[in-house]
């Protein structure tokens, strides 16, 4: 019957009394849940038309008609559309193609609360004709769209470009209703009024979310009065839905995130898990990595890699640049890169990214380079003592030899290079200086060092193998005199 209602060409209070009817039966127990699918989306739009003779002066009313009449033919019953002149207060912001704050919006005009999109349609002349400007304001999750622009060369194609960019700038809603492991299963919002495929009546729009298409988590969050404030509204950060199965208005999706647990937010009657399918605006994103504890300080040098859902294998993409800046092109394969962090051999961070969905994006980081710099220090301070205790053995096995030989002159002159080699102590004070010259978390791993390489600087930097080699030298010289 919900496909019916979709195809059977009701038009105006006719339709919308079906509406309200199905509205109604599904308030009982069991159709709960499906309110959302059977609900269009309430969209208003805002027209704002500049005052040149070009444009005629019924120009609002001529829109108004045909934008109705395009969008009741084209999506029957999934848009709730009502058309208005756009207010003054904004004008010149919408005439220079920016938007307003949605808290601004929705604090001037609390109106559009009530409403699921804002769709902004800006008209002026220009030498070639008419250029039109459509962006949209997703009321719930307070998103704008980019602006889509187009140029017609006559007044009667106005109407039909401004409701093909319309169509082009709406982003579909899904709530989130399942939450499991790595499994979301979310209802697209109006999926159920969609057309189906068979309705000669259908028209491939972008209301719906399709498999392959990415959306953005977000939290919607009412106080006790149920308003929702500024604060209310928030992406969960670094984490994508990828939609792997749909069924009609129902999707199943796999969660990537730099989180463990990204949805671990308590569930009740005021907190609502919606998700925005994500069309990217730009040609590509600028990943910027900053201190965690420091926002100021940029990460510099850090290892970015590059990894497709479902693949093991991972790509080298690029180093941040003294900025801690890094850009992030679009992979042809995939519209999502899950970028892996890593300073050295460290893995510090996962970050799924849309190249194109914001110009920049900054990740705080924890600052990994004290770590890099203790482990080079040692490392550094391994080799001296590996190399000292290599031409230490060295030197003592070729004094042995001499004195068995009997060159003793030679024995000698070994026995003197080894006493200028680096003592134990020589070599202590050495990493006592390093240490009182370090940062806190270079200076522990220091300290580790120290106490770790305490036994193999006693059994082979001890002074009295020194002492003893010379010692059985002069025990030679005293058998030679005596023989």
């Amino acid at each position: 019957m919900i496909r019916w209602l979709s195809t059977c060409g009701t038009r105006g209070p006719t339709r919308v009394i079906w509406i309200l009817v199905f509205a109604l039966i599904c308030t009982a127990p069991g159709y709960a849940q499906s309110i959302w699918e059977l609900t269009p989306y309430k969209v208003k739009t805002w027209v704002v038309l500049e005052s040149r003779p070009l444009i005629p002066p019924t120009a609002a009313t001529q829109l108004d008609r045909q934008l109705r009449r395009s969008a009741d033919s084209s999506l029957g019953a999934v848009w709730d559309l009502q058309i208005e002149e756009g207010p003054v207060e904004y004008r010149g912001e919408f005439f220079a193609l920016q938007e307003p704050s949605p808290d601004s919006v929705l604090t001037q005009f609390p109106a559009v609360e009530g409403f699921d999109k804002l769709m902004v349609v800006v008209v002026v002349c220009d030498d070639n004709g008419y250029r039109v400007d459509v962006a949209e304001l997703d009321v719930r999750t307070r998103v704008w769209s980019a602006w889509a622009s187009r140029h017609v060369d006559t007044w009667a194609r106005v109407a039909d470009v401004t409701f093909s960019l319309m169509c082009e700038t709406f982003v579909p809603l899904a709530q989130i209703r399942r939450v499991e492991d790595d499994q979301v299963t979310a209802y697209v919002r109006a999926g159920a009024l969609l057309r189906p495929e068979s309705s000669a009546r259908r028209w491939n729009v972008p209301t719906e979310i399709t498999t392959g298409d990415i959306l953005q988590p977000v939290i919607r969050r009412a106080d006790r009065n149920g308003k929702v404030n500024s604060d209310g509204v928030k992406p969960i950060q670094w984490t994508v839905l990828l939609v792997e199965e749909q069924d009609g208005g129902e999707l199943i999706c796999k969660t990537l995130s730099g989180y463990k647990q990204p949805f671990n937010v308590r569930r009740s009657a005021r907190v609502e898990q919606l998700a925005l399918l994500i069309r990217p605006k730009y040609d590509t994103t600028t990943l910027r990595l900053t201190d965690r504890r420091n926002p100021e300080q940029p990460l510099v040098g850090y290892d970015i890699y590059s990894r497709r859902p479902g693949v093991e294998v991972s790509e080298f993409i690029g180093r941040t640049d003294w900025r801690g800046l890094l850009q992030i092109d679009p992979d042809e394969e995939s519209p999502v890169r899950v970028l892996y962090v890593k300073n050295g051999s460290r893995l510090l961070g996962k970050l799924p990214v849309i190249p194109g969905q914001m110009l920049e994006l900054t990740a705080p980081i924890r600052n990994d380079d004290g770590r890099l710099e203790a482990e080079g220090v040692v490392l550094g301070l391994k080799e001296n003592l590996i190399d000292l205790v290599a031409r230490r053995e060295v030197l003592s096995s070729r004094i042995r030899a001499r004195i068995e030989d009997g060159k003793l002159d030679e024995a000698e002159e070994l026995i003197g290079e080894l006493g200028r080699l680096e003592t134990k102590d020589e070599f202590n004070s050495r990493i006592d200086r390093r240490i009182r010259n370090s940062r806190d978390d270079v200076r522990q791993m220091i300290n580790a060092f120290k106490v770790e390489s305490r036994a193999l600087l006693d059994r082979y930097l001890d002074p009295s193998r020194v002492r003893e080699l010379q010692s059985r030298l002069e025990e030679a010289r005293a058998s030679a005199g005596n023989g």
